[in-house]
């Protein structure tokens, strides 16, 4: 029944473009700062910073997916994910200094849904074969855990930039928040299966 969900495959791809993105970037952060001359030692306290925004994010999202639309709160969680990543593109040509902000909302952005996703599988499904659900779930989101590495290091070879790459990183986040957002709710799945016992 997960398999032929709607539900299933949207909330999976959503994650899956949200991890593919979030692991291009924790691959490929140290080496772009380089690239673009800033100092080791600021890279890897960039590379640190963004660990830590990210339990942040964990933290706090965690309490609004319980009061609001777990679907809403981790859309918003990708969103903030965004202008992290604009920033990251533009950091070469406008300073050193956008790497505060960067880390900040990229950090939170990219931690924020992570504990939203099982919660979300769990609303959906229910308890008795949710261990399943999420292990196949998993499996097409390490799709993106695979691919985003290579993906950044192909644009980085061919452009001979990583600007290309957050940028269209940027692009596959919002593909995956329409995936996500276009996914049926969870109290409109419920009335329709009320309706059918009835």
């Amino acid at each position: 029944q997960a398999l032929k969900s709607r539900a299933f495959w949207h909330v999976s791809f959503a994650h899956m473009c949200d991890v593919l993105v979030a692991v291009a970037v924790s691959t490929h952060i140290m080496p772009y700062l380089s690239s673009i001359n800033i100092p080791r030692s600021t890279s890897s306290l960039v590379a640190s910073a963004i660990a830590l925004a990210g339990v942040l994010g964990r933290l706090s999202f965690g309490w609004l997916g319980d009061r609001y639309d777990k679907r809403w709160v981790t859309a918003i969680g990708f969103a903030i994910t965004i202008p992290g990543l604009l920033l990251l593109g533009y950091i070469d040509a406008l300073g050193a200094w956008l790497l505060v902000p960067f880390v900040f909302l990229f950090g939170v952005g990219w931690g924020g849904p992570v504990p939203l996703f099982p919660a979300l599988m769990l609303d959906y499904f229910g308890r008795v074969r949710l261990g399943t659900i999420l292990g196949l779930s998993l499996g097409v989101i390490m799709i993106g855990n695979m691919s985003g590495p290579p993906l950044a290091g192909w644009v980085f070879d061919s452009f001979g930039s990583y600007q290309t790459a957050w940028f269209a990183a940027a692009i596959i986040i919002i593909i995956g928040i329409v995936s996500l957002i276009t996914a049926p709710s969870v109290d409109s799945l419920r009335r329709k299966a009320n309706r059918q016992e009835n």
